[in-house]
């Protein structure tokens, strides 16, 4: 993604963190976790109204998330850890669901922060 797109792309959320994450900029994956490829995209969340223009738009279906605080430096160690260590011991199994990264405002002198929120659903 340029940094024309990038810009475009921020301002169709009024550079303002999404009411439903909090996030200014999100990712989401939309591979299995015991894969070595994925699909992923880069979105913001639409305000209400908002036409997505020339991007494309994605509903990202209803589900319940189990949301893990990280800094940018550390997201893959954290996804280690979730689907390694937390998963398999906490009675929940992954949902059919694309998972979501949740980058949230920046703040001066610290770690960018992220959450990365994953599909669950019972065992």
């Amino acid at each position: 993604m340029n940094s024309r797109d990038w810009k475009e792309l921020t301002a169709l959320s009024g550079n303002q963190p999404g009411a439903m994450t909090g996030g200014v900029m999100l990712g989401v994956d939309f591979g299995s976790p015991d894969v070595e490829k994925f699909s992923y995209a880069i979105g913001v969340e639409l305000p209400e109204g908002i036409s997505p223009g020339k991007f494309r738009k994605m509903d990202i279906p209803p589900a319940t998330w189990a949301a893990f605080e990280c800094t940018l430096d550390d997201i893959q160690n954290t996804y280690r850890y979730i689907f390694s260590e937390w998963l398999p011991s906490s009675g929940y199994k992954h949902d059919a669901v694309p998972h979501i990264e949740v980058y949230l405002p920046e703040r001066p002198r610290q770690k960018m922060k992220c959450e990365l929120w994953i599909p669950i659903i019972k065992k």
